[in-house]
């Protein structure tokens, strides 16, 4: 393997880790305001605070690794089509789809943290009066 063929590996790697790490930054964020009510009512019904930033944050990381493991296989679609059609050679690497992976597990746990503390804070009682 040349030193050119390195080259051109980490620059689809990059691609390919923006490509499932973009779509992630909006929809990794829990939307708070729809579900005011449901946290006033898990409040209510005696879920302590950690609770509810378990629940934020676990849906966070997991939306954002099932957004990130998409533009993992599109990456590697598209760099199929691509080696296909350019007559290359395409390589799989597991690190690679880890490394991807994780960065989106870890964006979601990010964007996730803000929105997340900011349900478990809420209060039951306005929670549950909200509209």
């Amino acid at each position: 393997m040349t030193h050119h063929h390195h080259e051109a590996e980490s620059g689809n790697l990059d691609r390919r880790l923006w490509a499932s790490a973009a779509p992630n930054l909006s929809l990794a964020r829990p939307r708070r305001p729809p579900r005011i009510r449901e946290i006033g009512l898990r409040r209510a019904l005696g879920a302590r605070r950690s609770d509810i930033l378990f629940q934020f944050l676990l849906e966070a990381t997991m939306l954002s690794l099932s957004g990130g493991l998409v533009g993992v296989l599109l990456g590697f679609l598209a760099t199929f089509v691509v080696a296909y059609m350019a007559d290359w050679q395409a390589v799989l690497d597991l690190q690679t789809l880890l490394l991807a992976v994780a960065c989106s597990a870890v964006i979601g746990l990010l964007f996730g943290t803000i929105p997340a503390r900011k349900a478990s804070l809420a209060n039951p009682v306005s929670s549950l009066r909200a509209e």
